[in-house]
């Protein structure tokens, strides 16, 4: 063999060798790159892990933040219906005194008929029947107290809302009276229930009540109180409060529904705040306007009950 046969040979060698050598240099590079990459990733899935963990973290801490505060608006809402009961505890007594004091005088006139050397048992049965009357009354009344003021947990029935203001305006008549507010209502045409729970919808309308009445305590004129419901689209009923009282304050209209807010000086300032709540929990909107001669509207709107088949 000449030379330039063994030159070819260790030329193809050479050149074999240097691109295996480039090769085993890429083929590094690569590696560490990988390497490099691999141990970003890792460092990203455990950066990941933390942020999932610390992100479980918040959201338990917000699930317990958020019982925290269902349970500080159930206390509020048990607040401020303790003190709407305080402030009619004289009409609430009336209410339930008026029928015992009745009771207590056709008591007496029964055992005198019935003492007599020949007892009237006719006349003593009448007054009897109206003892019963009498005695019927206080208790619905008491029951009527009791249902506003029960402390059960919320239900969602279709609840009568017409049905809700007549009774509503029984149970404040005294109150009403007190302060020489005549109650008006005008009902829906056609009765249609609502989704709610019938005792949360007492509560927010005898808060609107008695912020009536209070409006129109110190103003002359007639007081009157008008409670409308009425039909809106096929899907939700209003009801409207208006008054002829001093109207609303001179604030941004969301600002009285703000909790603890009032312009009157014994008030907490709670009322409408958990009144709003309480609608909008049950898929409606509370809100106030003005009126343009004088008092205020108050309205609400609560979604109409499914219709069963």
């Amino acid at each position: 063999y000449d030379f330039g046969f063994y030159a070819g040979r260790i030329y193809g060698a050479l050149a074999a060798s240097l691109v295996l050598a480039v090769l085993v240099l890429e083929n590094w590079r690569l590696y560490r790159r990988l390497a490099v990459a691999v141990s970003r990733l890792r460092e990203r899935a455990t950066e990941l892990l933390q942020t999932n963990e610390a992100l479980q973290g918040e959201i338990a801490n917000r699930q317990r933040t958020e019982e925290d505060l269902r349970r500080a608006q159930a206390e509020l809402g048990r607040v401020s219906r303790m003190s709407s009961m305080g402030e009619l505890t004289s009409s609430l007594a009336d209410e339930v005194n008026h029928p015992i004091g009745a009771i207590m005088i056709n008591a007496e006139t029964c055992l005198r008929w019935l003492s007599d050397k020949v007892p009237n048992v006719e006349r003593a049965r009448a007054i009897a029947d109206r003892i019963v009357e009498d005695g019927s009354r206080a208790s619905k009344t008491v029951g009527r107290i009791r249902q506003l003021f029960d402390q059960k947990a919320p239900l969602r029935e279709a609840v009568d809302v017409d049905e809700v203001i007549r009774e509503m305006a029984v149970l404040l008549g005294s109150e009403a009276a007190r302060y020489g507010v005549s109650i008006r209502t005008e009902p829906m045409e056609k009765s249609c229930p609502v989704t709610g729970d019938r005792a949360q919808l007492k509560q927010v309308l005898m808060h609107l009540m008695i912020n009536a009445f209070d409006a129109m305590r110190e103003k002359d004129g007639a007081r009157d109180l008008l409670i409308r419901s009425q039909w809106e689209g096929d899907s939700q009923v209003t009801v409207s409060v208006s008054d002829t009282g001093v109207g609303l304050p001179q604030v941004p209209p969301d600002q009285i529904f703000k909790a603890f807010f009032s312009t009157k000086p014994n008030s907490i300032g709670i009322g409408l705040s958990i009144s709003r709540s309480i609608v909008e929990e049950h898929g409606g909107h509370l809100w106030a306007a003005t009126k343009r001669s004088r008092g205020a509207d108050f309205y609400f709107s609560l979604p109409i009950a499914p219709q069963s088949d």
